[in-house]
């Protein structure tokens, strides 16, 4: 073998390990790619259910504010009641108490 044909086989050679070595260096990277790609999927599919359970947790919310409200309100119309039962209680026992005087004359 001549000297010209030693020395490209020898580049050749280099060229062979150069490539190789930065063969070896991509699926390296693409398995960090791969990696990263799962963890962002799995992230993606944690911020979903996050989502998800922040408007439950906001829809209870509501419910827990609206309990007071509703309470007041129940509770003003139980007074209107009251009031209102005892008024026309005591119309009633003065109408009755005007007639029995009036019946007594």
């Amino acid at each position: 073998m001549d000297e010209i044909t030693k020395v490209e086989i020898d580049r050749i050679h280099d060229e062979d390990k150069r490539q190789n070595h930065r063969l070896d260096k991509l699926e390296s990277n693409l398995e960090e790619i791969r990696k990263i790609s799962a963890a962002v999927e799995r992230l993606a599919v944690n911020m979903e259910n996050m989502l998800l359970e922040q408007k439950k947790q906001g829809e209870r919310l509501d419910e827990l504010e609206q309990k007071p409200a509703e309470a007041w309100s129940s509770m003003q119309r139980t007074i209107m009641t009251t009031i209102c039962a005892a008024l026309a209680g005591a119309v009633a026992y003065g109408i009755m108490q005007m007639i029995a005087a009036y019946a007594a004359h």
